[in-house]
């Protein structure tokens, strides 16, 4: 996760002058505001690469740190998020992956535990560290969510992946917001800053179900990534912002019985 080539996959040893800068990073610096969204867990591979350096993609929590990086000083994906300190930090990062900022001692609204170890609990810290600053958990309370008043927002509706869209409630212990709905409102919150912003947006779960040979709610994940595209050019304008549209990687898509 943003290593460069001397790293050595899982070494904590290994990582020492390999850190290479985030895009996230890089926008901070020059003073834009920052933001990512996924539908998949905000530690994993993807969300992580545009705030964290990791020899390892599965340290997403203090829970997963081998002996070797806890003696080397490496530190999770989850806590890197708190740690970010590029200009005025993250503004906003929404998705799922709540598991990985709570203790084990925590169980959240769908009666999870955390997986944290440390007894940290990473939600509250960056309720402490930011000002203006807000924890959403549920749809209800990102719908109540005010962009005009709110400069940093944490988003984590669900204890691992959020849920692929065929199967997403809007109301109940399992309401969760689409992904139109958190880039809108993402937007809706960097859009205050006159240097302009850079939002990250995955529809992180086509991939799972491409992985898991199915084909309904792949499409349906995907139609979901197109209405996030379209509130996107809706809320911002060509004159003054590009939207870049693209994929981490391509699946074979065949529909067979044993493809």
């Amino acid at each position: 996760i943003s290593q460069a080539e001397g790293v050595t996959r899982a070494n904590c040893a290994s990582t020492e002058g390999q850190n290479l800068v985030t895009s996230l990073e890089l926008a901070a610096m020059a003073g834009l505001s920052t933001g990512v969204v996924s539908t998949a867990r905000i530690t994993h591979a993807t969300p992580a690469a545009t705030y964290a350096h990791a020899p390892e993609r599965n340290w997403e929590s203090d829970a997963d740190l081998p002996a070797e990086a806890i003696a080397n000083g490496c530190s999770d994906i989850a806590s890197q998020l708190l740690d970010f300190d590029y200009g005025t930090g993250l503004n906003v990062v929404m998705g799922g992956g709540r598991r990985a900022f709570i203790p084990t001692t925590v169980t959240d609204p769908e009666g999870k535990s955390g997986k944290r170890t440390d007894s940290r609990d990473l939600t509250s810290e960056w309720l402490s560290k930011y000002t203006n600053a807000a924890y959403v958990a549920d749809r209800d309370e990102f719908l109540n969510l005010d962009p005009t008043t709110t400069d940093h927002a944490l988003g984590l509706f669900n204890s691992s992946h959020m849920e692929y869209e065929l199967d997403r409630t809007i109301d109940g212990a399992s309401g969760e917001p689409s992904l139109a709905e958190m880039t809108a409102k993402s937007i809706d919150i960097l859009q205050k800053n006159d240097k302009g912003f850079v939002l990250i947006v995955e529809a992180g779960r086509i991939d799972h179900a491409h992985h898991a040979g199915n084909a309904a709610r792949a499409l349906h994940d995907t139609i979901a990534l197109s209405e996030a595209v379209r509130v996107a050019m809706e809320k911002t304008s060509t004159k003054d912002t590009l939207l870049m549209v693209t994929a981490d990687h391509s699946h074979v898509f065949t529909i067979a019985g044993y493809p």
